[in-house]
């Protein structure tokens, strides 16, 4: 059993054209807000009976060798882990971001298939694919809503028979 979640990062809209100050001292109020939300949902899941799994990919650009991407996530203690992805793969934040919850889900996989899951995952890509985004691309031959083809098909399809297999 798996569940995903996304955080809503939105600004606040009382700031408006307000000095830089003023937007930073708003920023580090919505950071804590955010964080004491983080941190009370952490404790629901936890209460459900559900693990939680922290994942997250990046990307940068360096001026001497170009875009770099990796990912990681932090399952407790016993379980971290931190990557690259492939040189011969497109380094972007949406497929780093996808490659994290492919380790994931095949770290999930492997282990006791009586847990349940909470992903914790700041992409929007991620899990609006991951809760029925990608499904809905494979049935239409990989064509989106909008008419486009979709992205990270390769990694759709690794991602998308895990999920399946694990009952989500």
């Amino acid at each position: 059993d798996l569940t995903f979640h996304t955080p809503s990062l939105s600004p606040s809209p009382s700031l408006g054209n307000k000095r830089k100050s003023a937007f930073s001292a708003g920023l580090k109020h919505n950071w804590r807000v955010l964080l004491l939300e983080a941190q009370q949902r952490i404790r629901e899941v936890e209460a459900e009976g559900r693990l939680i799994v922290f994942a997250d990919g990046s990307s940068i650009i360096h001026d001497d060798i170009g875009p770099v991407a990796g990912y990681g996530a932090y399952f407790g203690s016993e379980l971290d882990f931190s990557d690259f992805v492939p040189i011969r793969e497109q380094q972007s934040n949406n497929r780093a971001e996808l490659r994290a919850l492919l380790k994931c889900l095949q770290i999930v996989h492997s282990l006791d298939s009586h847990t349940c899951w909470a992903f914790a995952i700041d992409s929007k890509y991620v899990v609006d694919g991951a809760t029925g985004g990608a499904a809905s691309w494979r049935e239409s031959y990989w064509v989106t809503k909008s008419g486009k083809g979709a992205s990270h098909i390769d990694l759709w399809l690794e991602v998308l028979p895990l999920l399946e297999a694990l009952g989500h």
